[in-house]
């Protein structure tokens, strides 16, 4: 709802889920092997396993779950649901690759001067992700997210809905047919200018997430009633209509275990790089142009 939400809720892990899903699907043509796909889940699936050949070559389900484990983002969706477009870029990678080859581009001094940077990358980032996964333990974890807890107390929350138009007098028309009776939610599907929400429903927020202005207007008000007049935001002018308060809690251990792990590795690999610039003697030599 981006016409109020200054922001999307970091627990909204369906949005999140979704914008994964479809930086997937544009990084990787998806299409067929749907029946492969669903096989996976099979115990006899290896990684050995042929998923699918080209000119004759086998490319291993191997080769797909090692991409999907490339990739931080991705890696924390289930591989069935990426299964198709993944192995779509190993087949495309491999087309590329094999055309390379054929124009003998792997004999290129820049192309092999990129490879051996590639190559120093890669074994820098297996170095440190050895190093983060061996001191990683679920002690950690928790201790992280104790933090996590510490630094988010329960807040107080509520729903509500609104009609959003841009103009006031707009507004003023509204809530004179809010009070001579009619629907809001049939008004706000008729005339407010947030799409996102065609009810005007806003579902559950705290303080927080609103700009300032919605939410005084919204938290000063008790369930059911109606604003008299608009507020009037960036956006345009709101009517609101106030729906019922709670506190809300942390999401549980189990619900930020994937955000814990990841602000974990993030941590460490920075430490760990830290560490090693103390242990080294580096010296910067300026640039000519910079004497």
């Amino acid at each position: 709802m981006i016409s109020v939400f200054k922001f999307v809720h970091k627990n909204k892990k369906g949005m999140s889920m979704k914008i994964l899903k479809t930086a997937a699907v544009a990084m990787c043509i998806a299409l067929p092997f749907q029946a492969f796909a669903e096989s996976a889940k099979d115990d006899a699936v290896t990684e050995t396993t042929v998923v699918a050949t080209v000119n004759g070559k086998p490319i291993y389900y191997g080769d797909v779950v090692m991409l999907h484990d490339s990739h931080p983002q991705l890696s924390r969706l289930p591989l069935k649901d990426l299964f198709n477009p993944l192995l779509d870029n190993v087949i495309d990678t491999t087309l590329a690759y094999n055309a390379a080859v054929k124009e003998k581009l792997n004999a290129d001094p820049k192309v092999e001067k990129r490879l051996e940077l590639m190559k120093h990358q890669i074994l820098a980032a297996s170095y440190l992700e050895k190093t983060v996964n061996d001191n990683m333990t679920k002690e950690k974890l928790q201790k992280l997210y104790e933090q996590y807890v510490r630094d988010n107390p329960p807040q107080e929350g509520m729903t509500a809905s609104h009609i959003l138009v841009k103009t006031e007098a707009e507004a003023q028309e509204i809530i004179k047919k809010l009070n001579d009776g009619e629907d809001f939610g049939t008004l706000a599907g008729e005339y407010s200018i947030d799409k996102s929400a065609p009810d005007g429903s806003l579902g559950l927020f705290t303080r927080e997430l609103m700009v300032p202005e919605f939410s005084d207007a919204a938290f000063a008000m008790k369930e059911g009633e109606i604003s008299t007049k608009p507020v009037k935001t960036q956006y345009g002018y709101h009517i609101i209509k106030a729906g019922k308060r709670q506190m809300i809690e942390p999401p549980t251990y189990e619900e930020v275990e994937s955000e814990l792990i990841q602000s974990y590795r993030s941590s460490a690999s920075a430490d760990a790089l830290k560490k090693l610039r103390a242990d080294a003697k580096i010296k910067k030599n300026p640039l000519p142009d910079e004497k």
